[in-house]
């Protein structure tokens, strides 16, 4: 979290989760959790999102990924970024979005 201004709260907590199941009722893809079997239930999360802000970039489906730093450099955040991109194959997404510049 050290590019984050803090430590998500349970509320806060609860309140992303709720909007990760909205996502992917929306989109039919989102954030999945990781799990290391045998080991941890939960070392974070990998997937694909449509970012909520705007940017000049924007539209534009990302892969993201949050793991608990205790598991960094296991190549858990690759394995999973390399499943996130096959989704976003096997789901069709293009590989780029017409910016908005481009289309004006």
């Amino acid at each position: 979290m050290e590019h984050f201004p803090g430590v998500l709260s349970r509320a806060e907590s609860d309140s992303f989760a709720a909007r990760i199941d909205a996502h992917f009722k929306h989109h039919s893809y989102g954030l999945w959790a990781v799990e290391v079997p045998g080991e941890a239930n939960f070392i974070g999360f990998v997937g694909l999102s449509v970012p909520s802000f705007d940017a000049p970039f924007m539209p534009a489906v990302e892969v993201g990924w949050r793991i608990d730093k205790a598991y960094w450099g296991r190549g858990f955040a690759t394995e999973a970024g390399h499943a996130a991109l096959t989704a976003s194959n096997a789901l069709g997404l293009p590989k780029s979005f017409p910016s908005r510049r481009q289309q004006t």
